[in-house]
């Protein structure tokens, strides 16, 4: 990274290994699993709020100053240059809420790292809710008539999922539609979306391509008596029911 004035220093290098951290990362993970065949690639995107009737979907980053550029590759997400994005929400000490979504291009050469180390990789788009005390994303939640547009508006969920289902097709074994969005499925019209939502995601990826979502442990079974959940597990396009678990 590096600025007009000629400030220039590494952004992704921080220890003393002389490359970047992702790689040092990947490193120790291979020096200490021996074992390991799954690799979770987790890239996010920003939630505005928690009432779908209004919230918005999008990429941010960590600084959009006029001032403020990257290199070898400039940053851009979807279309998108760092000036045309969000910049993520502070704190009043003026520090940042969450780090920024990392570009295409950088998500790309991890794709391809993470295949030349022999990993399967399962691509794992999450959002994270830029509002007051960082509410989880499973409080996003409203009238079930919203649903259709929180899912289909440009700045809607379909818009994130769908690119990068095609950014990653061809790169990736597995591929998460959704994790923990409670307060969207315990509606049937929720459901319904995530069902269609995998089709087209189905229909961008390969044959062979395993498609998911990733459910939270009070989600997958049944919301109130309702097995809620049973069409999306049901679905065609739905190779395996998933569930987010952390264990001891």
């Amino acid at each position: 990274a590096g600025d007009v004035d000629g400030e220039v220093k590494f952004s992704n290098v921080n220890t003393n290994k002389s490359k970047a951290d992702a790689l040092v990362g990947l490193d120790f993970m291979e020096k200490d699993l021996l074992s390991l065949e799954w690799v979770s690639l987790v890239v996010t995107w920003f939630a505005s709020g928690t009432d779908i009737a209004s919230c918005a979907i999008y990429p941010a980053v960590e600084s959009n100053d006029l001032k403020t550029g990257s290199a070898p590759v400039h940053w851009n997400v979807a279309g998108k240059t760092r000036w045309q994005v969000r910049q993520v929400s502070k704190r009043e000490d003026g520090s940042l809420n969450y780090g920024g979504t990392v570009c295409d291009a950088s998500v790309i050469r991890m794709l391809k790292e993470l295949k030349a180390r022999g990993k399967k990789v399962m691509f794992y788009p999450m959002i994270f809710v830029e509002t007051h005390q960082k509410p989880w994303r499973g409080r996003i939640t409203g009238s079930p008539s919203f649903i259709k547009s929180f899912f289909t508006r440009p700045e809607g969920y379909n818009n994130f999922i769908l690119h990068y289902a095609r950014l990653a097709s061809g790169m990736c074994d597995a591929f998460v539609v959704g994790s923990e969005m409670i307060g969207i499925t315990c509606m049937k019209e929720g459901v319904e979306e995530f069902v269609n939502l995998a089709s087209a995601v189905k229909k961008i990826m390969p044959v062979g391509t395993k498609i998911t979502y990733a459910a939270d442990w009070s989600e997958y079974h049944s919301k109130n008596g309702f097995y809620n959940m049973d069409a999306l597990w049901a679905s065609e396009s739905i190779d395996f029911i998933g569930i987010d678990a952390y264990f001891p």
